[in-house]
């Protein structure tokens, strides 16, 4: 979400203006939602999603609601070739993403081992010449350095609730001192304790996990960076499970953004104190498994990786099963692609993927109906899986708390925090929501945010075309990194840092990336187009942005800025609602590109027979020596292999449905799918509506805005098609 921290020259407040005389400058296509093979028609009726939520009054639950790319403001092409189809994400490997760094880098896994340079392998202070009785003399005296060896020597062994408490020493360097002889001469755990350092004993159970008794290389940061690449995981899920083998917090561990589920992904990752010979170890563990995890390529960096630190990612997918477009059809979609771009739409899975759409709640929560939102949250719905429709039904019959939290399948995360809100005894509804995580409550309102863009976009394009900027549009003259936010929390001294890890250990939950969060990091200046500005084409249509509304951003002063104003309206909604100091909802705005602009794009087109060989390799495959995929003139089947960068908070399905042509919905693929007649060589409709399922249990919490996780799976080719079989959860603790 393009959801920055905004200025802009004139403070004034915007008042709309209606443009008249009205000029299509652009043909654009538009498409109906019937099937992804089919030529889209004009329709450029304005949608109404005010009411888009049915009630069955012979139901005590909501139908599902069958989203498409219209009803979410979806609706236009720029260019003009023909419409084709193709099965996408049949395989893993057909969906690759590799992380760009903030220096333009992309991001490969080339290497798994490590070796330590000679400065690393002097690892700890405990080479000098002194006893560790004389170094903590000096520090706390001799009396109290007999005190210590007696418990060091006694109970530190044996007894799990013992500890030692030094003097209280108001001195800071000094007590960092004696953490540092504590930790690298006796090898414990000590920490702060309202000035007195207090020492946990090594049997101390809890403590002991969290101590990797390895002393920490002299003059080393204290964090290592390194490379994650995994095949049909979720970041936070394979990080979870990560720190459990390390025996370590998962909050140690930071990342620029999280990546698809579906596909198979490479990106940076730091860690607090772990150090790389141990990642090796973790390697070795993590090669075993399936869907494979490797790490690689471990560097000690100064400061951890905060959310937004990168430029974007690089997308190859890989597009099977064509039909309706020769190569001269798909080379020409293609170049026209890295020429016009496309909108730079929300994708679907910005909405959710449950029966009620996280836009619907979050119009609940920008009204102000606290108990309404609540409501669309906890009760039951129709299209869930037994157990959850069990717990929604049993709450909303009993109002038994206590007993619904247990019946709560994995995966209902904002449910199960609403419930111990309420369960707290919060006076409100509205306090209740305090007790869902952040980063999860905003996905609902920024929702609705992302709706109305979606709608402004598609009627910005409709009635001014998109050749260039008119009178009153918003457009990008600056924008720069907001450094007041970068990496403020580093320190080099140790008890702060101890404290720092601590506090995150206190936090309710893992910030799993909030595009907010990293959209914070840019300050956008805008201005208006004057009509000095159109007559010397002194701006280009690529500067043009939308606001995501919001109590930071201004409205367009021509016709638009007038719509945005009628669409909120259409849920009693008024633009000072959104200037609210309520935390709860927070909706500062920001602006986003009408149009994107995909770079470095490349393509080949394949034919080929065996659907089971890759048509793009991963950092995994390419370690494993695998070879590159080749074309097979007599193949009886077709793809194209996309390659291209694009920025962060864009989504690649807009990217490749602008190249098709064709709807991204997953109706649309299950008609390409019911059109494909060789059964050899095709996903089955019931693996369709199985993944779908899948989906649709994750809550509303999708892949891109994602904060939980489906049930892990793996691909298994049998003799006639591609299944996914569940294998076991891990046990996130999320």
């Amino acid at each position: 979400m393009e959801n920055e921290t905004a200025t802009v020259k004139e403070e004034t407040t915007v008042v709309p203006t209606p443009t008249n005389d009205i000029k299509q400058t652009d043909s654009v296509t538009t498409t109906t939602e019937t099937s992804s093979a089919t030529t889209p028609t004009p329709n450029t009726q304005p949608t109404d999603n005010s009411n888009i939520t049915n009630t069955n009054s012979s139901s005590s639950f909501p139908h599902k609601v069958d989203r498409t790319e219209e009803s979410l403001g979806i609706k236009l092409f720029l260019g003009k070739s023909g419409s084709w189809s193709g099965l996408l994400k049949q395989r893993f490997s057909d969906f690759i993403v590799n992380e760009i760094d903030e220096q333009g880098n992309v991001i490969h896994l080339k290497n798994v081992e490590y070796t330590a340079s000679t400065d690393d392998q002097q690892s700890t202070e405990s080479t000098t010449t002194t006893t560790k009785e004389e170094d903590l003399q000096k520090l706390v005296g001799e009396e109290k350095t007999k005190e210590f060896t007696q418990f060091f020597e006694g109970p530190n062994k044996t007894d799990p609730k013992a500890f030692f408490l030094f003097d209280v020493n108001e001195n800071k360097e000094q007590r960092t001192e004696l953490h540092k002889v504590i930790k690298l001469r006796y090898n414990l755990v000590s920490e702060t304790d309202n000035g007195k350092v207090k020492v946990w004993a090594e049997a101390n159970p809890k403590k002991k996990s969290i101590n990797d008794r390895q002393q920490w290389p002299i003059g080393k940061p204290k964090y290592v960076e390194f490379k994650l690449c995994k095949e049909n995981r979720d970041t936070m899920d394979t990080l979870s499970m990560m720190s459990r083998i390390l025996r370590n917090s998962e909050k140690n561990f930071s990342f620029a953004g999280t990546k698809d589920k579906r596909g198979i992904t490479t990106q940076r990752v730091t860690v607090w104190k772990v150090t790389p010979e141990k990642l090796v170890e973790l390697n070795n563990k993590l090669s075993t498994l399936s869907p494979p995890v490797r790490i690689g390529e471990y560097r000690f960096v100064e400061n951890h990786l905060r959310l937004g630190d990168l430029q974007g990612n690089r997308f190859s997918i890989v597009i099977r099963e064509i039909q309706g477009a020769d190569d001269q059809l798909i080379t020409e979609s293609i170049e026209t692609f890295k020429k016009t771009g496309f909108i730079n739409y929300f994708g679907m899975q910005r909405f959710g993927t449950g029966a009620i759409p996280t836009y619907e709640i979050g119009i609940a929560m920008i009204q102000g109906n606290w108990e309404k939102a609540a409501k669309l949250i906890l009760d039951p719905r129709d299209g869930e899986r037994d157990d959850a429709t069990k717990a929604r039904k049993y709450y909303k019959e009993t109002g038994d708390i206590k007993k619904t939290l247990t019946m709560l399948p994995r995966g209902l995360n904002a449910e199960r925090k609403l419930l111990i809100g309420l369960k707290n005894g919060q006076s409100s509804y509205q306090d209740a929501f305090y007790s869902i995580p952040r980063t999860l409550r905003m996905l609902y309102t920024h929702s609705y945010q992302s709706l109305i863009w979606n709608l402004m976009a598609t009627k910005r394009i409709e009635l001014f075309g998109f050749d260039k900027p008119i009178v009153g549009d918003l457009v990008i003259i600056s924008e720069e990194s907001n450094n007041n936010n970068n990496n403020n929390n580093n320190s080099n001294n140790e008890e702060d840092q101890q404290q720092q890890q601590q506090s995150k250990d206190n936090e309710d939950e893992d910030n799993i990336g909030d595009e907010t969060e990293i959209e914070e990091k840019k300050v956008i200046k805008v201005d208006y187009v004057t009509e000095d500005d159109v007559k010397n084409d002194r701006y280009t249509i690529q500067q043009v942005v939308l606001p995501l509304i919001g109590g930071n951003t201004l409205l367009p002063k021509n016709v638009i800025g007038e719509l945005y104003v009628e669409e909120l309206a259409k849920n009693n909604i008024q633009p000072s609602q959104f200037i609210s100091k309520n935390r709860a909802i927070d909706l500062r705005g920001g602006y986003r590109k009408l149009l994107e602009t995909a770079k470095d794009t490349t393509y080949k087109i394949f034919n080929y027979d065996d659907f089971t060989i890759p048509l793009a390799l991963s950092d995994i495959e390419i370690l494993k020596g695998s070879e590159e995929p080749v074309d097979v003139p007599s193949g009886k089947h077709k793809a194209v292999r996309v390659c291209f960068n694009l920025p962060s908070s864009t989504y690649a399905t807009m990217a490749y449905r602008e190249i098709l042509k064709s709807s991204s919905d997953m109706s649309s693929q299950m008609n390409m799918i019911n059109k494909n007649v060789n059964s050899n060589n095709k996903r089955t409709l019931v693996d369709i509506n199985s993944n779908n399922k899948n989906n649709n249990n994750d809550n509303n919490n999708n892949k891109n805005d994602n904060t939980t996780t489906s049930s892990e799976t793996k691909e298994k080719v049998d003799s006639d098609r591609i299944e996914e079989q569940p294998l076991k959860k891990q046990n996130t603790n999320q």
